[in-house]
């Protein structure tokens, strides 16, 4: 599910940095061991922007979610404005409808 995610944000991206001001970027939560793994496919993919990794998990714990994809919302103050677990085909137009809103406010 995260890979589908982030394909079809990927792909919608340069529309949506037409209509808003904001940064996109990916935590990966596999362990420490798949590193090389993550990075071999983040180039492969072309991805244009940030990609951490996160192999203990210190943000998934932080935020106490289980399930990923994981989507946040960080507004322009550096307060949480939205959280969405889980993935669902078409599920990034939320997404981006709240940056939208965040963006005019």
């Amino acid at each position: 599910p995260c890979k589908k995610e982030i394909k079809n944000i990927r792909e919608q991206l340069p529309e949506w940095k037409k209509e808003a001001d904001f940064n996109f970027m990916t935590v990966s939560i596999d362990e420490s061991r798949t590193e090389g793994l993550v990075k071999s496919y983040v180039k492969s993919q072309g991805w244009e922007f940030p990609t951490f990794i996160d192999p203990n998990s210190d943000l998934k714990r932080s935020l106490n979610f289980q399930n990923v994809p994981f989507t946040i919302i960080i507004d322009k103050n550096g307060k949480i404005a939205f959280m969405h677990s889980g993935y669902e085909e078409g599920g990034e137009q939320e997404v981006f409808e709240k940056v939208i809103e965040l963006s005019k406010q």
